[in-house]
């Protein structure tokens, strides 16, 4: 889907990949809190190229995308690494 997409060459068009998304939710998901748990001691151990497999919270998902809408970027496809980037150095502005 995303590869139909992005050949339709429309400008502006992004495509954000976000690794497990963290924060609350109203429903409870066991494997999900599980995940989430496991993840938040993971997280640290995450560097270099497995940076993009941090867990992200929603806020810096939404950041990102006002950023992107907003502003030119050259990489259509957002992993869940460049999001964080992108989210914070919106945020140092």
């Amino acid at each position: 889907m995303e590869r139909d997409i992005l050949a339709q060459k429309i400008k502006n068009t992004y495509i954000l990949r976000p690794s497990l998304i963290g924060g609350k939710r109203d429903e409870f998901r066991l494997g999900e809190s599980i995940g989430k748990g496991i993840m938040k001691l993971l997280n640290p151990l995450f560097f270099g190229p497995l940076k993009k497999f941090k867990m992200i919270h929603p806020d810096k998902i939404a950041t990102c995308m006002k950023t992107v809408a907003n502003t030119s970027n050259n990489k259509s496809i957002i992993n869940s690494d460049l999001i964080l980037t992108i989210a914070n150095s919106n945020n140092n502005e």
